[in-house]
């Protein structure tokens, strides 16, 4: 219940958050008609002034009084005052303005000149109640403090203080068509600040400045805004509050910050307009439009060349070609007015110094230069789209020649920049950040080396342009420049610090400042002194050309660019710096860009989704990434060094390679870091089950609404809920964003009863066939109740027995199931560990029968080799019960002298210990059988429904849990029984005695139990409490024990080392070790193979079903692969280690690595067990989940695109990755079954080759006294002729040509005491070869009356056996 509420809640806080996207930043007000919001100071006696911050309210001005109301932000407008009584007829409220709290005043407002301050605004209020405001042509451009100054002894009650704001005329000022956003809130801050700053300076174009008294010094002097500077309803100027003019150069950055923010390109144009009216006939363009230009009618070389610029901006923006045709001789004109200033040195001459308010400017100077290069290029783009073939001409060896130029006399390499001429040391910021804007560097070193120069001038408050003055100063027009250049440097680190340390830090969060908009420019020591004005009141707070970072960051940072007209061709190219996700839009006539990044933690990109319109083209480049783009209508094309070109318009997605994918998790360490295990954790908790989410519901859904995302297919193309049909067409992608999936369809698309696919498939074709799988994996403890059923009371009453049977099996069918599921859970969290433990006893056994089969044969190592024999058919005994290395081996009879029967009790029994293990073929290869059809049958019908997630879904985790039958394959062609029960019976030891209070005695008491009738009372122990009441008990109720599957090589090598074979024989030592590399090849790699398949395999299966890439479904399946990674290296290092004493051991061995062991262990168990039932249950169907992994951390603001329709070109695609991954599953499973059947028929028929060797039915001392041993071991005499029908010799066989088949009748030498028809008393008429070697015979020797034998003879009994590869 808690976590459905909490879930709940998440769910709603989410949705409400993100209702408009991104709301929260935008600055601009939702209504017209504004109210301060706090009282910042009062002077005097005010009665009540925090009133007036609603919007009615009842303030009273007890005569000479003052109160200062802040608006929360700049604003624009015209302010009117609400008056109730007043206590005189002369009474008057006067009104001041500032942007900045440094220069509020009740004498006057901030100014809009140099002369001085701009006089305060008196309103008559004795005249009666009601509104008084002032005229319009006092709007204030530009405030965020009002002062309301009462300055007579009148009582005044004020009941409302209002602004009506004005910029922005035309458009509805909230309404944003781009956007920004990125895990650092300064720079989101700094974005939608450039935007609103923008919009402070788009105003109506019949209120601009008319800058009266302009030069003439007062202490206050009149102002208005009340001249037209442009046609049209609106116009872009300079600033909000002064110059409220038209001026090109401010036009060069505001300009791209409106498109990327409101796109009001309307405005622009009128602002462009008014100065291409103003074109002299020379081809010269105004400094500033009206009216400024009739005032100072100065020539500006770099302002001129802004104008031409500005119009190939509104074309690129607009894609108004017709605009460029309309206005194509403005262009020429003016350019070739600046081209007639180069002279011989092919630099134009700089004959005036009007610039931005910088000095210096003249001559060759680099700025202008730099601006003209730049310009060139932009009209060499220009005409060949109008066709002026001889503009090109004459342009373009002027553009070469320039640039040449440039570098040859400014290029100071000594500082790495260029001089501001070539008669100056100043290395200006503007000329060489318009250098690298302008392509003007002719070497990338050069480039990185003007980026790093720059940088190290940085002061504590930002950028300083030492070209502005004598006093160090801060341009924020000129680092705008700046910060472009370093992005165009490839050095995007160095832009993002100077946004946060210049715009954020100090622009937008010192207290001096308006909090909300950007000022025109300050002193390097961070006091707010702009070198070229002489009062300092007169900076304006809300200029344009400050907004740079609004186009930057939308078209470097998020990568955004438009490469033609109005984004007909683009380009993806994110720099995000040490971002981890970033996020922009904006919007042409041809439709939207958006797109949105993440980042891994290496700085490298790891997510990429993005929209562009359809019918245009582009490219992506994405430096330092492995992967393909995947479009919505399933096109893929590959990354090739990080780019791809000749991608349509569309809706795209990055697709990183697998490998390459999983080499980034491990090396950032991101598979177990905490942010990204987070994300996973955040992703299944933010979701909730009311209203469960369904994809054809939500479909239809946004079908309904129009709320597909671009390009957005035809009404009749909007197939929602299609299923798959031969010779139907796939369905066409249908995607929406996050956040209207979140907002409509929140929640989890629990699975259906009646949709068996989604639930049943995966449980009955492969969990349930795990589960029996599971059973043969021996196990040391379980949860059984037997004793229950033991009814000593109820003898000779069966119906009584059974009733009571059938209530108690009821009763305990709870806890076995969950036994069983415990076990099942241990197995899948365990699966490494298991799989080492088992590979390292079967590498032992195999070990320890090379070495009886091959080593010496005498009687000195009979004794030895029989407890080897041993070893292998019962190591997997605990020796801490019953001590089995020394009672079976005894129980055997090995240790007297054997006679007949005794042998053939021994040999017997050893072969009863190998019969007790059962058959590979019975206890696993016939399930096998049965899990694999499971597959085939799923792969058949993903053939016949190739585009069924569901069926996917279900191969998915079927092979998952594939590792249970891993498992189960390897226990099971180990040759030690898992059944200790057979070696107790040999032994001669029974059950353990059940105590008689765990049977039902109705004399026992429950807090009790009895010995036996009449004893006493034995206390209750935790022992006892587990056995009795939890059923917690040994699995095999008898004297030995067998140790769990993950110590059962551990436990075989504790047998080896108490041997008699290790502590006599060196060279069984050395064969028993095993070096790093055989652990690492013959253990780790095996295991590793048996356990990362099945996970593997699932992860792809679930990584190409739709929506392709890691998800919830593949993050499962890498979570899990990686902790049974990390556990079997565990295993490893704790097996290899058991017998190395030092700080190897203590290490591994110890509980800090036992406990990590755990965790991980449970992190393995939340993966694949966790994993799983939610696929089964359809936790997994939800948008969140549908959204990618890579967009959990911040899906919010990533908001990626989810895909609402099925059976679509991409699903059918898919189910070639699934067969691929079947197939493959299909086939490791039956090889390693093959291999483990195959295994076990091998070491079963070895050691039964053993058992006869070393402890045969004809077994006897090897030569007995009476055989009598020639010098050279040739041949051996029967001396007794009491003891023995005959005596003959046997030559040595090595000796001879033909080993096999020994006939004695060739030999000579036969001795002529006896007769020679006794021969046919011998057992054979040729000599046996030996079981074990090919060239060692074995001669029997009968006696006269054929009974019994009289023993057994080598040619060369003390000869060590040849040894043989085999």
């Amino acid at each position: 219940m808690r976590f459905f509420a909490q879930s709940i809640l998440l769910v709603a806080v989410c949705g409400f958050a993100t209702a408009i996207p991104y709301s929260e930043y935008i600055l601009a007000p939702t209504s017209r008609t504004l109210h301060p919001v706090s009282v910042y100071q009062v002077n005097g006696s005010v009665t009540s002034p925090e009133t007036l911050t609603s919007p009615t309210g009842s303030a009273t001005f007890n005569g000479m009084s003052a109160v200062t109301y802040d608006y929360g932000k700049n604003i624009a407008g015209v302010v009117s005052i609400t008056v109730g009584t007043s206590s005189s007829s002369d009474a008057f409220i006067g009104l001041t303005y500032s942007e900045s709290s440094l220069w509020i005043s009740g004498a006057a407002s901030d100014a809009t000149s140099d002369s001085g301050l701009d006089e305060i605004l008196w309103l008559a209020v004795g005249q009666g109640p009601g509104t008084y405001a002032v005229d319009r042509s006092h709007e204030r451009g530009g405030f965020k403090y009002l002062s309301l100054i009462s300055n007579t002894t009148a009582s005044i009650e004020v009941t409302s203080v209002s602004t009506n704001f004005t910029a922005v005329p035309v458009n509805d000022p909230t309404a944003y068509t781009g956007y920004f956003h990125s895990n650092d809130e300064k720079l989101n801050r700094v974005w939608y600040a450039g935007a609103y700053t923008n919009q402070l300076c788009t105003i109506d174009s019949e209120w601009g400045n008319s800058l009266v008294d302009l030069g003439d010094p007062a202490p206050a002097h009149f102002w208005y805004s009340n001249s037209t500077i442009s046609n049209g309803s609106s116009a872009l100027v300079d600033g909000a509050k002064r110059d409220r003019n038209v001026w090109p150069g401010d036009m060069s950055i505001s300009f791209p910050g409106i498109f990327a923010s409101t796109n009001d390109l309307v405005s622009v144009k009128n602002s462009l307009d008014s100065l291409l009216v103003l074109q002299a006939a020379n081809g010269m363009l105004p400094y500033v439009g009206v009216p400024f230009f009739s005032i100072i009618n100065e020539i500006s070389f770099t302002y001129h060349l802004y104008s031409l610029i500005g119009m190939s901006y509104y074309y690129h923006y607009s894609g108004d070609l017709q605009y460029i045709q309309d206005n194509w001789d403005h262009f020429t004109k003016g350019l070739a007015w600046s081209l007639s200033y180069i002279d011989d040195s092919g630099l134009m001459d700089v004959t005036s110094p009007a610039d931005w308010l910088r000095v210096g400017m003249g001559g060759h100077n680099i700025e202008a230069n730099a601006i003209l290069y730049f310009t060139l290029n932009q009209g060499l783009n220009l005409a060949a789209l109008v066709n002026d073939t001889n503009s090109i001409d004459t342009w373009q060896p002027i553009a070469e020649t320039l640039k040449s130029a440039v570098n040859n006399l400014l290029w100071d390499s000594t500082a790495g920049l260029y001089k501001d001429n070539e008669t100056t040391i100043l290395y200006p910021q503007d000329g060489n950040s318009w250098a690298i804007k302008s392509n003007l560097t002719d070497s990338s070193n050069k480039t990185a080396s003007i980026s790093n120069a720059l940088k190290a001038r940085w002061g504590p408050y930002g950028a300083p342009a030492p070209e502005a003055g004598a006093i160090l100063t801060v341009s924020p027009f000129i680092s705008s420049f700046e910060i472009e250049a370093h992005l165009l440097a490839l050095a995007p680190q160095n832009a993002i610090d100077l946004i946060r340390l210049q715009w954020a830090d100090f622009m937008l969060d010192d207290p001096r400042m308006t909090n909300s908009t950007f000022i025109e420019g300050y002193s390097a020591d961070g006091s707010l002194h702009y070198a070229p004005y002489s009062l300092d009141q007169r900076v304006s707070f809300a200029h344009g050309w400050s907004t740079g970072p609004t186009s930057v960051l939308s078209f470097y940072v998020a990568g955004l660019q438009l490469v033609d007209a109005g984004g007909s061709v683009w380009k993806i190219n994110p720099q995000v710096g040490d971002l981890t996700s970033v996020e922009a839009g904006f919007e042409t006539n041809l439709g939207s860009f958006t797109d949105s990044v993440t980042v891994g933690d290496d700085g490298v990109i790891s997510g990429l989704n993005f929209t562009t319109p359809t019918g245009t083209t582009g490219s992506v480049s994405l430096p330092g990434v492995a992967g393909r783009l995947i479009s919505s209508d399933g096109t893929s094309v590959n990354l090739v060094n990080g780019d791809a070109d000749g991608l349509a318009g569309g809706s795209w997605s990055l697709q990183m390679l697998i490998g390459f994918l999983a080499i980034r998790l491990v090396l950032e360490g991101r598979v177990m870091n905490f942010k990204f295990i987070l994300g996973f954790l955040f992703a299944l908790f933010q979701i909730t089950p009311i209203n469960g989410y369904d994809a054809d519901i939500c479909c239809n859904l946004a079908k309904s609404r129009q709320a597909f995302l671009s390009p957005v297919p035809a009404e009749s193309n909007q197939t929602c809920g299609q299923t798959f049909q031969q010779g139907l067409a796939p369905a066409t992608p249908l995607y929406v964003s996050y956040r209207f999936c979140a907002a409509n369809c929140g929640g989890i698309g629990l699975a259906k009863a009646n949709d068996p696919n989604a639930w049943a498939m995966p449980v009955i074709n492969f969990i349930l066939p795990a589960v029996i799988f599971s059973m043969t994996i021996p196990r040391r403890k379980l949860v059984d109740y037997n004793y229950l059923f033991d009814f000593e009371q109820l003898h000779n009453r069966s119906f009584l027995q059974l009733l009571v049977s059938l209530f108690l099996f009821i009763l305990i069918l709870f806890p076995i199931i969950i036994d069983t599921l415990v076990w099942i859970f241990v197995i899948v969290s365990g699966a490494g560990n298991m799989l080492v433990g088992a590979l390292y006893e079967a590498h032992l056994d195999y070990r320890i029968v090379k070495y009886i089969k091959e080593g010496d044969l005498d009687e000195s190592t009979l004794d030895r080799r029989r407890e080897l024999l041993v070893t292998i058919a019962c190591g997997n005994l605990m020796l801490e019960t019953g001590n089995p290395q020394v009672s079976i081996p005894k129980s055997l009879m090995m240790t007297a002298t054997p006679d007949a029967d005794a042998r053939e009790k021994s040999r017997s029994r050893l072969l009863n210990l190998l019969g007790a293990q059962a058959g590979f073929g019975s206890t696993c290869g016939s399930p096998v059988l049965f899990y694999l059809g499971a597959f085939v049958y799923t792969i058949l019908d993903l053939q016949s429904n190739p585009s069924s997630e569901d069926s996917a879904e279900s191969l998915g985790f079927g092979i998952e849990w594939m590792i249970i039958v891993h498992v189960a394959i390897v226990s099971s062609c180990l040759l030690a029984s898992n059944n200790p029960s057979t070696s107790a019976g040999i032994v001669g030891t029974g059950h353990e005695a059940l105590e008689p209070p765990r049977r039902l005695v109705p004399a026992a008491p429950l807090g009790s139990y009895m010995e036996g009738v009449g004893q006493r009372k034995k206390p209750w122990t935790w022992e006892r409490f587990s056995q009795t009441i939890l059923g917690w008990s040994d699995a095999y109720e008898t004297e030995f024990q067998p140790v769990s599957l993950w110590s059962r090589g551990t436990n075989k090598m504790k047998w080896i080392r108490r041997s008699r074979a290790w502590r006599e024989d060196p060279e069984f030592r050395a064969l028993m070790e095993i070096t790093w590399m055989g652990w690492f090849f013959k253990i780790f790699i095996p295991a590793l193979l048996l356990h990362v398949l099945p996970p593997g395999a699932g992860g792809i299966v679930a990584y190409f079903t739709p929506p392709r890439g890691l998800g919830c479904r593949s993050l499962s399946f890498m979570i899990y692969a990686f902790c049974q990674i990390t556990v079997t290296i565990f295993s490893l290092l704790t097996n290899a280690t058991e017998n190395t004493p030092g700080l190897a051991q203590r290490i591994f061995h110890g509980r800090a690595f036992r406990l990590l062991s755990i965790f991980f262990w449970l992190v393995s168990f939340f993966a694949a067990v966790g994993g799983t039932i939610m696929q089964i249950s359809g936790v997994y169907n939800n948008c969140i989940c549908s959204g990618g992994a890579t967009s959990w951390y911040n899906i919010n603001q990533v908001n990626p695109s989810i895909n609402l329709a099925s059976d679509t070109a991409s699903a059918r695609a898919a189910s070639v990755y699934w067969t691929i991954m079947g197939a493959t599953a299909t086939i490791f499973m039956a090889l390693n079954c093959y291999i483990g059947w195959w295994y076990q028929r091998l070491i079963r028929k070895r050691f039964t080759e053993a058992v006869k060797d070393i402890v045969s039915d004809t077994e006897a001392p090897l030569l007995r006294p009476e055989f009598q041993m020639r010098p050279d071991d040739s041949w051996v005499r029967v001396s007794d002729p009491e003891k023995s029908a005959f005596s003959g010799i046997v030559l040595d066989p090595v000796r001879l040509s033909e080993p096999k088949n020994w006939d004695m009748e060739r030999q000579a030498g036969w001795d002529r005491d006896r007769d020679r028809s006794r021969s046919p008393s011998l057992r054979y008429g040729h000599a046996r070869p030996s079981s074990t070697s090919s060239q060692t015979p074995i001669l029997v020797f009968g006696n006269e009356a054929g009974r019994g034998e009289v023993g057994l003879a080598l040619a060369s009994p003390r000869r060590p056996r040849p040894r043989s590869d085999s």
